[in-house]
């Protein structure tokens, strides 16, 4: 009998002290800040795909867990209507209507190329889209406008990934 309380003993001991380093992880686990894309009029989707070095597609990774970043300039200015004069942009070339849910809305795309990251590399759940205009007073500048996270990706030798960002904007 002395044997198995020791033994049981043994066992909660490792499952607290396991369970205590968990909690302590996940206080620091990277989280973005909550921007909610659907209070501002857009559904943001982005779609990681994976493809290995001869090109074959290893894996598509979606999420809706995405936002609107507020925008800002280098001097700490927010520039208001900039994901509007964005998106209107990138409508001149390529205007779409999509019907979702008896909902109409505007569709802008934009496409990261594809990277090439070191081998055996784990890719981070947060990705960023930053957009780039001409500024009067800046020049070129690229400002960080969507945020999306996705499940952590590790990459094999001469894997690419391509993120798709496909953004819909209510039509009032």
């Amino acid at each position: 009998m002395k044997k198995f309380t020791w033994m049981m003993l043994g066992a909660i001991f490792i499952t607290l002290t396991a369970s205590s380093f968990q909690i302590a992880a996940a206080q620091y686990e990277t989280s973005l800040p909550d921007y909610s894309s659907d209070e501002e009029g857009y559904k943001i989707h982005l779609q990681l795909v994976v493809r290995d070095a001869n090109g074959h597609l290893v894996s598509v990774i979606e999420s809706t867990n995405t936002g609107v970043l507020p925008a800002y300039l280098p001097d700490g200015k927010l520039v208001e209507g900039f994901v509007d004069y964005m998106f209107e942009r990138k409508l001149q070339n390529n205007y779409q209507i999509v019907t979702v849910d008896n909902t109409k809305y505007e569709k802008a795309r934009w496409t990261t190329g594809a990277s090439e990251l070191e081998p055996g590399k784990t890719v981070s759940s947060i990705r960023i889209l930053e957009l780039c205009t001409h500024f009067k007073e800046y020049g070129q500048m690229c400002v960080p406008t969507f945020s999306g996270q996705t499940d952590q990706i590790y990459l094999k030798i001469g894997f690419t990934v391509t993120a798709q960002w496909t953004v819909l904007r209510a039509i009032s």
